[in-house]
């Protein structure tokens, strides 16, 4: 039985900006099922979230389109799935000569957005790809940045080395989910309780404050809340020193360093930005002194409640005036993030390295800058590594040998001309070894219960001839 036309899926489609396709309309009636495996299947879902599990699309760029890009409309199981580097419309008539009902492409399929399904063959595959109800997704740059992914697999040419990234992906969300923090401080003539009343009436905010009492001397407590948030209290005695308790072995003179416990490393020894101690050993703008009471006050928020909160903070000037906005960052994400910076156990000659390369990539050619004053003969002990174009991830970088897919001819000039030597293997040879790798996690992650293979018409565009 024939598919039914596009015009039958894709009815309750807008194919404006359109970047995924999911299938939202059920048709009726359903084509007969294409495939006749013994295999029982998974759901669309859980092989869709096995996927995420071994590369989490938050770790894609920003610019890239990762995910599940084309989706059948239910009811949908998967018993077979393709991998390939590059969905051609060659690598597509062998999926569905193979009845094959999931493809895996490295490369996303539909990366700029679409207006309409007509015309290119990149077009012709995404039509052809839901005629014939076969999902579409591309983990990409998730896969280059995961630990364990496709640049840590190209790093393995090298040789046995140390391997860390270049840069590091940022946690998908920030530190309990608040991205500011403002802190200020109130005395004792302030209505403590009508401020705190209108901060927790704002909604999206976060509030804890903590009261000192002085006389002669600050006090010193200990703070305890909740690990996902940071709260730091700097208490100022004019003229005296602080006394502390037993366990405090890290006091900075004049005065005492109160902080929360958090579940990050990060440097806590200073609530100030960069952990410098303003002038004076007081908060910018602060009145606090010895004696009497203050309370510093915590907010946490997202970006649409900092202006709310920094509104009604103005309507009270000696407040306004300790105000301190802080700019909370995402978290790195450890062993993530793209590129990677090899440092070999053992030096070896740039022949050796070259030809370990070819041996990993099973290539009998490859392109080879020699940096300047370098031969064949000279040692390398730092490998900077980035799968596909590495122009843009591996530009500055200090190495011995970069390795990557493809560069710009003056990206190579200029690696060249501070001594860096440069082994180009063309843009999809430096990832689709990675493939065979995926294929025995996914079978792993899917319980042998869909069948998975690499395809056999997959290959560089490219030859040398």
């Amino acid at each position: 039985m024939l598919p039914p036309p596009i015009s039958h899926w894709l009815s309750a489609f807008s194919l404006r900006n359109l970047n995924r396709v999911s299938c939202l309309v059920r048709p009726s009636p359903l084509p007969a099922p294409r495939n006749s495996h013994t295999r029982s299947g998974m759901e669309l879902k859980a092989v869709v979230s096995a996927l995420e599990k071994l590369a989490p699309p938050s770790l894609a760029e920003s610019w890239d389109n990762v995910g599940l890009l084309v989706e059948p409309s239910p009811p949908f199981a998967v018993r077979s799935v393709l991998l390939t580097n590059d969905l051609t419309e060659a690598v597509l008539e062998e999926a569905l000569a193979k009845k094959v009902d999931f493809i895996v492409s490295y490369h996303p399929p539909i990366f700029r957005a679409l207006k309409r399904l007509t015309g290119g063959w990149k077009e012709r595959v995404i039509v052809k790809a839901v005629e014939g109800r076969v999902a579409l997704y591309s983990p990409h740059t998730a896969c280059d940045c995961v630990s364990g992914g496709v640049n840590d697999w190209l790093a393995k040419a090298i040789g046995p080395a140390s391997v860390s990234p270049l840069s590091h992906s940022l946690s998908a969300q920030f530190p309990g989910a608040w991205a500011h923090r403002v802190e200020f401080s109130v005395g004792s003539e302030a209505d403590l309780g009508s401020i705190l009343a209108e901060l927790n009436s704002l909604q999206g905010v976060d509030v804890h404050y903590h009261t000192a009492r002085g006389a002669g001397a600050s006090v010193l407590r200990n703070l305890h809340l909740p690990s996902r948030y940071f709260f730091a209290l700097w208490i100022h005695n004019e003229g005296s020193r602080s006394t502390a308790p037993e366990d405090s072995t890290d006091r900075p003179q004049g005065g005492a360093d109160v902080r929360g416990t958090a579940d990050s490393p990060a440097d806590l020894s200073s609530p100030y930005p960069g952990g410098a101690r303003p002038a004076g050993g007081r908060p910018p703008g602060s009145s606090w002194s010895g004696a009497g009471e203050q309370t510093r006050v915590s907010v946490n928020c997202m970006a649409p409640a900092l202006t709310r909160t920094m509104k009604l903070l103005a309507r009270e000037s000696a407040i306004y005036r300790t105000v301190q906005v802080l700019q909370l960052n995402k978290p790195p994400v450890p062993d993530a993030g793209p590129g990677r910076i090899c440092t070999l156990s053992d030096p070896v000659t740039i022949a050796t390295a070259v030809q370990r390369i070819k041996t990993h990539l099973r290539l009998s050619h490859v392109r080879l800058a020699l940096g300047a004053r370098c031969t064949l003969d000279s040692l390398v002990l730092s490998v900077a590594v980035c799968a596909g174009s590495g122009s843009s991830v591996l530009n500055g970088v200090p190495a011995d040998l970069f390795l990557t897919g493809e560069m710009s001819h003056h990206d190579v000039l200029d690696a060249v001309a501070v001594g860096t030597s440069v082994v180009l293997c063309d843009h999809s040879n430096s990832e689709r070894g990675f493939l065979s790798e995926l294929k025995e996690a996914l079978t792993g992650q899917l319980e042998g219960k869909v069948k998975v293979q690499l395809s056999e018409t997959d290959r560089d565009p490219l030859e040398i001839v």
